[in-house]
This record gives structure tokens, sequence and C-alpha cells, in this order.
């Protein structure tokens, strides 16, 4: 009798009791397909969804397609997500620029308790054009780690940019005029305007950047 109405007073002092500790919270799941740019399921890529909006304070979600370009990410948080893939190996680039997406647009899902699961396809644009070579000192030769960005040739911002060993290989988009700044410290900044590669087309183009007079 006693254990009864402590319970009854528990409740309908604080209201319904907290959820245990141990109760799972409640999570959702990307679903999709990968296909190449003629719409053939890509095997192997990998497929990462990134939070829209907020920080996320562990390594991005992601999963590698099957043989029919599948692929499921789940035990996502209720919110917005934003979906890419990439195949490096086949030109397809794993690199955070809408560039390297078909129409520019990467396609975007809100999970909520109502909607807990979504489906997707990831197109990929065509194959990227490939620019290799070496960086170094246009005095001594000695090899540089640069810094590189890009951006579409006539905007007036650079779009997207890495670092890159003095060995370096990057993709541009297919076919589309690019411009590239190349800069290091301690070396004048260097700039190649109107750079375009064909689709799987690979260039070797060396860069000697020039010591900042002193």
């Amino acid at each position: 009798m006693g254990t009864q109405l402590t319970q009854t007073l528990d409740a309908d002092l604080f209201g319904t009791p907290a959820p245990r500790a141990d109760t799972p919270k409640p999570t959702g799941v990307i679903r999709g397909t990968v296909v190449d740019e003629h719409g053939v399921p890509v095997e192997k890529a990998v497929v990462r969804v990134t939070p829209v909006g907020k920080a996320l304070g562990y390594v991005l979600p992601w999963a590698e397609t099957d043989a029919q370009g599948r692929f499921a990410i789940r035990k996502l948080d209720w919110g917005t997500w934003s979906t890419s893939a990439s195949k490096p190996s086949e030109g397809y680039p794993d690199l955070p620029s809408v560039l390297y997406e078909k129409g520019g647009k990467l396609p975007m899902v809100v999970l909520s308790a109502s909607s807990p699961a979504a489906e997707v396809e990831i197109q990929f644009a065509p194959k990227a054009g490939i620019l290799t070579g070496r960086v170094s000192d246009s005095v001594t030769g000695a090899p540089i780690q640069a810094d590189f960005e890009f951006r579409r040739h006539g905007s007036s911002r650079f779009e997207f940019g890495m670092g890159q060993p003095s060995n370096y290989r990057v993709f541009l988009p297919a076919s589309e005029t690019m411009d590239m700044k190349v800069s290091a410290p301690g070396y004048q900044t260097a700039y190649f305007p109107a750079l375009n590669l064909s689709s799987g087309e690979e260039q070797k183009f060396d860069i000697e950047l020039q010591p900042t007079p002193q």
C-alpha cells in the first residue's frame, strides 16, 4: 500500500518519469544508389553524409556501395543532411565541392520522427580531368608543398582549395574552364587562368614558384 502511494505521488509531482538512461536514442537512415553519368550503378563508391547547420563531433558517417550501387547509412540524428559520393580511382574525386556533382547540387534530405528514412540517388558528373606535376623553387629546384585554389573562369572568388605535396595530383571538373592559384609561404603566388581538361584527360604541368623578394 505504501509503495503504491509513493509511486502515485512521484507521478503527480514530477509528471511522466524520465526515460531510462539505456533507452535507445531514436535515429534515422539514408539509403540510396550511386550511378555514373550514364546512369550505370557504381560499385565501391564511398558515400558520406554531412549534417547541415550544426557541428559534428566525430568522423562523417559513410558507407561503400555494393555491386548494384546501393548503400545505407544508419543511426543518423534528426535534422537535415547533405550527401556526396566519390571514387577517385576512377576519376570521381573526393572533394568538398558541388562542382563535381551533376547539376551542381548535392542531394539533401531531412530526417525526423515522422520521416525516419530517406531514399536518394547520387549521380556523378562526367569523370574529372587530372592535373599532375611537381611544385619547386624556381631558384634552387627544391620541392615545395603548396596550396591550390580553384574557381570557374570569370568568377570573382576562388571556390575551393586544398594543400598538396610537391608531387601533386588534383582534379578539375571535366570540360569546364577553371582558374588555378598556387601559393606557399615565402613565395610569390602564381596564377594559371583558363585551364580546361576533358573527361578522363590527364595532363602533366610542372610549377616553379618565385621566392618573395627580401
